[in-house]
């Protein structure tokens, strides 16, 4: 069975985002770099800082369905909707 899973995409966004930083710094922009910085730090560092932990999408994981759930037919579903009644 082939899993369709993205692995590495953390850290592809981390190499894109050092980039964006280094050439906003390269460019004379240092107070974009030091803010870009700062949001990076932010997003990647969010579920270990204690006061920020209710931002963490694991935290709220369970309360959405599954999408790649396979769906059973007559579960969940509406039947009759958009057929015409004769």
């Amino acid at each position: 069975m082939v899993e369709d899973t993205v692995k590495g995409l953390t850290t592809a966004a981390t190499i894109f985002a050092a980039a964006a930083v280094g050439a906003a710094c390269g460019f004379g922009r240092l107070l974009l770099g030091v803010g870009g910085t700062g949001l990076v730090l932010l997003a990647l560092e969010v579920r270990h800082i204690p006061v920020l932990k209710f931002a963490d999408g694991r935290r709220w994981a369970s309360r959405f369905r599954n999408d790649e759930a396979v769906p059973v037919p007559g579960v969940g579903s509406v039947e009759g909707v958009g057929e015409e009644s004769s």
